[in-house]
Order: C-alpha cells, then structure tokens, then sequence
C-alpha cells in the first residue's frame, strides 16, 4: 500500500498538453460558486504557488481554517516536513525528504505542460495525520495570457488506496498459492480452452504456460478419444454450476508419457465471463503402488490356495492312513478276542474243572483275571456275536439290556430263574466282569 512507503508515494502521474492559456470565465460568480460548493478540496494558488483561496471542503480535507493557510505555500501545507506521521486508517507511514523534491517536480511540469492529472501524494493535516490524495493541477492566465497560478482539486483516496492494497495483497496471496500450490491448478472458460495454469500444471502436462492458454484437453491431445465424452460431460456440469470430481483421467504429457490424476473442478465467475477451475492430483505413483499390492495380494491368494489344496491333500491321506490304522487296531483287537474266546478260555475252563490243588487253582483264576483286564478295552468295540454267546445267552442278554428282570426273563423264555442266574453269570464271565462292580445291563448296552 502507498501509505507503507518511505519518503514518497507516487503510483502514477499523467501530463497532457502543451502550456494552455487558461483565461478566468467571463462570470465570476458562476466560478465563485463552483469553488465554493464542490464537495473535492479546491485550492487557487498563484503564480508562486502562495495560497489564494481554499474552498469549505479543502478546510475540512485539512483541518486548516481559511485564515490559517491562505498566504502560505502550498507545499508547506502537504508536507510540513519529513517525519513519521498516523494515516487516518491507523497506520503509522514515513514521509521523507525526497517527497519535496517530488513537489518542486510536479509543479515544474504544471509549468511546462499546463495540467497534471493523477498525481498522488500525502497530505499531512493540521492534527499531524496523514490522507492520500490524488491531485488535478491547472495552470491559470490571466487576462493578459501571462500565468496567473493554479488550480489544484484534490480528493482523499485513503480508504480507496488500502482498499486496493488490501485487494492486491489478496490477489498476490492467492497467486502465491495459485503458482507453488503442488496440485496441477488451471483455470479454462466454459468451452474449455485454458485462460491460465499454475507450475504444477506445466509440469504435469509437458507443457509452457504460453503453450495452455488459449488451447484446450482436446487441441492439446492431453485426453485420448474415449475419454472425450466423459470429459464433456463434466464441463456441462461446471456450465449448469455444478462442482464436478474427483474424476480419474489418463493424460498424455508432451513428451508422450501418460499419468493418471484425479480431477476436481469448480464453476466460478471472473470479471463476469464464467469460467470453470480445475484441480489435477497426480496418482500414477498410488496407482502403481496399488497395482504391485493387487500383484501381490493376488500372489498370495494363489499360494494360499495352493497350500490349502495341499493340506486338504494331506488331511484326506491322513485321515485315509488314521481310518486304515483304526481299522487295523479293530481287526487286531478282534483277533485277540477270538483267539482269548476261542484258544486261551477254553483251556482255562478245562484246568479250572480238573483236579487243581489250593495254590494252582489260585494262580488259575488270577491268570484269567489279568487276561479279561487286559482285554477289556477292547470290549467296547465288540459285539455279543464275538463273544460267542450261546443263542440262549443272546437272548437273556438282550431282555437283560432292555431292563427285564430274572423273573420276567424266565416268564418270557419259559426257563426257571435258576437257568436264567446261570445264563447271567455265564455272561458276566464271557464279558470278563465276573465278581466285578459292574452293572451288566450298562455293560451289554454300551456293546456294538
């Protein structure tokens, strides 16, 4: 802003013409009356630029009476010396020595070339306060045609002027951001030919900035034709004022190499033309980075796959080699309870019935004791048939295992109770728990 500058602000100066013969209008009381109502600060120096006459609104402007500066340079009265001053806005502004040779310039060219339009500068009011202005300087002649001084019309621009630095500094902000921002950033009207494009934009796509503008996706070659259609359709959406994305496109940089981005636009409006803004991310990296983990997840599914077809291979092996083994334990099993049934009972069964004395009787039964213990896990998984049962013991067993008792066995087999407690204990024997705590009922039931 022009108020933040040292010793002097000017941001522009216009001269025109040569030196004019300004001649006072014929009626004084019309000028008189200009003077005295217009609302911008009117000051009349003479040829020495010595204050003749101010009008109300100079005085207001200033803070000066009529009386205080009428009959003082001009000069002194804008710039009573070099000095920190407060502009009325606030803000503290430094005015150095070099602004009086800024004034003794400004009026040489007056003289020169009889009007100076646009020339800004200070104004330190009488308080010590600080306006910018901006000045119209008119040489004045007399009657005679000889200079007769000058007209000065200023007007206080201070709000205007930090207006306007205020809005530079916006646009300088968003202008940084616009050029360093690491997204592609461009700006196209509603047909889609570009108006601008940031650093990041040139990167992407290969190409200058003076190579985008006035040029479009499809000049450009940036979009293969399939995409066209997509790209179209977004574009009506910006013209109808909707935001649009992200979208992916492929697109084919100047050099020919494709990247993929994600793209979001905007509808905005500049300087009343529509126009749309565009935001590109580059995601060929992530892309590719996703194609490698899919590669690899896909690897990985394959081995898993393969490796729990193998196990499953070698579970069916192993459950055929464990069926087989059960198999083989059962049928050893039950050869040893046919060969105990069949040889080693029956022997037993003959020595018990012969002539044995105390001692030889005792080691008998304590023989046949530690062949049943050692064959009654294997009971479980056999049946009455291979314990061979006579047909009778089949079907006292079966009444026995349905809960008869002796009594309703012998009644229903038409035996006496006596055979009936003969064909049990027959039983309990071939089952081997003779003299044991066991039940035969629960015995025979768990029998296959």
């Amino acid at each position: 802003m022009p108020m933040k500058q040292a010793a002097h602000t000017r941001q522009k100066t216009v001269t025109h013409g040569r030196p004019t013969a300004r001649a006072m209008h014929p009626a004084p009381e019309f000028f008189d009356l200009l003077f005295e109502n217009s609302f911008d600060a009117v000051v009349r120096c003479d040829k020495a630029g010595i204050i003749l006459k101010t009008n109300p609104s100079f005085c207001t402007l200033s803070k000066y009476a009529h009386e205080d500066i009428v009959g003082r340079p001009f000069a002194d009265v804008l710039f009573p010396g070099p000095g920190s001053y407060v502009c009325t806005t606030g803000m503290s502004v430094e005015i150095g020595p070099d602004f009086a040779k800024e004034l003794q310039s400004v009026f040489s060219r007056l003289a020169e070339q009889g009007f100076v339009s646009g020339w800004q500068s200070w104004l330190v009011r009488k308080d010590q306060t600080a306006l910018y202005v901006e000045h119209r300087l008119t040489a004045l002649c007399g009657p005679d045609g000889r200079p007769a001084g000058s007209l000065c019309i200023l007007r206080d621009i201070t709000e205007k002027a930090a207006m306007q630095e205020a809005l530079q500094k916006s646009e300088d902000r968003f202008r940084t951001f616009f050029e360093y921002a690491p997204d592609a950033i461009y700006i196209s009207d509603e047909s889609g030919i570009f108006i601008d494009g940031n650093r990041s934009a040139e990167q992407m796509t290969g190409y200058s900035r003076e190579d985008l503008i006035g040029r479009n996706y499809f000049d450009l070659d940036l979009l293969s034709p399939e995409q066209f259609p997509r790209a179209l359709e977004l574009l009506e959406h910006n013209i109808s004022g909707s935001p649009t994305g992200p979208d992916e496109f492929i697109l084919k940089r100047r050099d020919g190499r494709r990247v993929t981005v994600e793209i979001c636009t905007y509808p905005l409006y500049i300087q009343g033309e529509r126009c749309v803004l565009g935001v590109a991310h580059d995601i060929t990296d992530h892309k590719r980075a996703e194609a490698i983990l899919n590669r690899d997840r896909d690897e990985l599914e394959h081995k898993v796959r393969e490796r729990t077809r193998d196990l499953e291979e070698a579970n069916t092996a192993l459950g055929v080699l464990l069926k087989t083994r059960d198999e083989d334990r059962a049928a050893m099993e039950q050869s040893m309870l046919h060969n105990l049934h069949d040889l080693v009972l029956p022997c037993i069964e003959k020595l018990r019935s012969s002539r044995l004395h105390a001692r030889q009787q005792a080691v008998l039964e304590m023989l046949e004791t530690n062949l049943r213990d050692i064959t009654s896990p294997m009971m479980r998984a056999v049946t009455m048939q291979h314990l061979h049962f006579t047909p009778a013991e089949v079907s006292v067993a079966n009444c026995v295992r349905h809960g008869m008792s002796t009594r309703e066995i012998a009644e229903l087999l038409q035996l006496s109770i006596k055979t009936v407690h003969f064909h049990r204990e027959n039983i309990r024997r071939k089952c081997g728990i003779k003299n044991k705590k066991v039940n035969l009922r629960t015995f025979l039931a768990s029998l296959a």
